[in-house]
């Protein structure tokens, strides 16, 4: 079977979050300096660092289904969910830290850990999951 890629959704109210925050510090420091105060550049400092440091942590965010597992990458971290291990699949709006940029997730559950993602087509995502597993059940269910 073909690999799928499904980018994350990103909520707006996130988006803004990541966009502005280091913009906030960045214009702090311009405004420091600009008044006449040396310290400015620390501001600008932290802006830029925040930026980065937010940029590695979420670019790009996404989530390939292959033949027989499924990547998760988002920014510099990277995991893989083997297929096989899968016990459950359903949708979720649960807010706990993950390689996600929107609450509306799908949580996946294995024998031994719990996912949360967000595919911007979460549907699409769990049909498709479910044709790799068509012996089983899902979206809530156990699969046996």
């Amino acid at each position: 079977m073909k690999s799928s890629v499904y980018p994350s959704k990103v909520d707006i109210w996130l988006a803004a979050i990541l966009i502005l925050a280091p913009l906030v510090a960045v214009g702090i420091g311009v405004y420091v300096i600009i008044i006449g105060e040396k310290e400015g550049w620390i501001g600008i400092f932290t802006g830029a660092f925040i930026a980065v440091v937010m940029g590695a942590l979420s670019i790009p965010c996404r989530y390939t289904i292959k033949e027989k597992e499924i990547k998760i990458k988002c920014g510099i971290y990277e995991d893989r969910i083997p297929i096989e291990k899968i016990i459950k699949i359903f949708p979720t709006m649960n807010p706990l830290s993950a390689p996600a940029l929107s609450l509306k997730r799908i949580q996946i559950e294995t024998v031994h850990s719990s996912y949360l993602i967000s595919p911007k087509d979460r549907e699409s995502f769990i049909e498709e999951l479910n044709k790799r597993l068509p012996t089983r059940q899902s979206c809530g269910k156990e699969i046996n």
